[in-house]
């Protein structure tokens, strides 16, 4: 069982193989986010916690993501590194959860490159959406011209 110390972020699960399973009870993670903060000593699952309502340390199982050190960095900045130096906080109850960044990371010409790619084909797609948009408007004022209104679709 690893130290805990203030600060430190974690990945859980369930420790009890029953309980953790994909098809446990739906309760088992119910409200859980799975990544804990360490205040006080004790691991508070970052969802839905309070003061009393802390995880066992015993009853799971941690990996450590990270520890509030590292530099926060906006989501923006997330297609500038590896994904590897990233530890994104966020979830269904906390969209705006900290991003962190590890310390001592540099900036990647593969993670850049691939987002390059997403940008231009997502683009590309935008193009032949316009395209076809702009037809589908031209066939639509031609069946009013023709007296068609009822065929017309928008």
């Amino acid at each position: 069982m690893p130290d805990i110390k203030d600060g430190q972020i974690y990945r859980w699960r369930w420790a009890d193989k029953e309980r953790g399973a994909d098809n446990a009870p739906y309760r088992s993670y119910h409200c859980k986010s799975q990544i804990a903060v360490v205040k006080n000593g004790r691991l508070y699952d970052t969802f839905w916690s309070s003061y009393d309502d802390w995880l066992e340390r015993g009853k799971v199982d941690l990996t450590l993501l990270c520890d509030e050190s590292w530099t926060r960095i906006s989501d923006y900045q997330i297609p500038l590194y590896d994904r590897q130096d990233i530890a994104d906080t966020r979830h269904s109850n906390d969209y705006r959860a900290p991003i962190y960044l590890r310390p001592g990371a540099m900036k990647s010409a593969a993670s850049i490159l691939e987002e390059i790619t997403y940008r231009e084909e997502k683009a590309q797609g935008d193009i032949r959406h316009a395209k076809w948009a702009l037809e589908k408007l031209a066939a639509d004022r031609k069946l009013i011209a023709e007296g068609k209104i009822d065929e017309v679709r928008l």
